[in-house]
């Protein structure tokens, strides 16, 4: 696969990131898991209150009132993604970045109530997904769309997701 090769070209079958640097390089990487969390965030919503009047349109918000941000829905919104309920990691080029709103992407909520571990949980996917792919080689047996997911505090798969390892083995 194509996050596999990167894996290798990078670090060989072997070695692991270490470095800011080797964290950076990942880019195909990078692409893949803002694809996941884009389709299937940790938190489907958050709750916000509003800190002053705010009209949308004709419409007012009263200071104080309670506002779902409906995570999931802007995530999947055709507004702002090409394949809007597809794995897509091109979604993340920077052509494609710079072409959204800033809030289109919010896996870990965003502004100043943004996750503080933010930049802990990409270090440890990446590491983990690098160490991962250098031993096996993953099939999966259906499609994402065939998904029944289950949203509550998190977003969960109902009727499970089968997938095959195997060994990887480098040519």
């Amino acid at each position: 696969t194509k996050a596999a090769e990167e894996v290798r070209c990078l670090f060989g079958i072997n070695q692991l990131p270490t470095t800011p640097e080797d964290f950076q390089n990942l880019k195909y990487i990078d692409m893949c898991i803002k694809d996941v969390l884009r389709l299937f965030p940790i938190a489907p919503y958050i709750l916000r209150k509003t800190s002053e009047d705010l009209y949308i349109e004709k419409w007012l918000i009263p200071r104080g009132s309670a506002v779902v941000v409906p995570i999931f829905n802007i995530h999947r919104n055709p507004k702002f993604w090409k394949k809007p309920h597809d794995f897509y990691p091109d979604h993340f080029l920077p052509q494609e970045v710079n072409k959204r709103h800033v809030y289109a992407y919010i896996p870990f909520s965003a502004g100043s109530r943004g996750c503080i571990g933010k930049t802990v949980a990409y270090t440890f996917l990446k590491t983990f997904i690098c160490s991962f792919l250098q031993k096996y080689e993953v099939e999966a047996d259906g499609k994402v769309p065939n998904l029944k997911l289950k949203m509550d505090i998190s977003v969960r798969s109902i009727n499970g997701y089968n997938v095959t390892l195997k060994p990887r083995i480098w040519k």
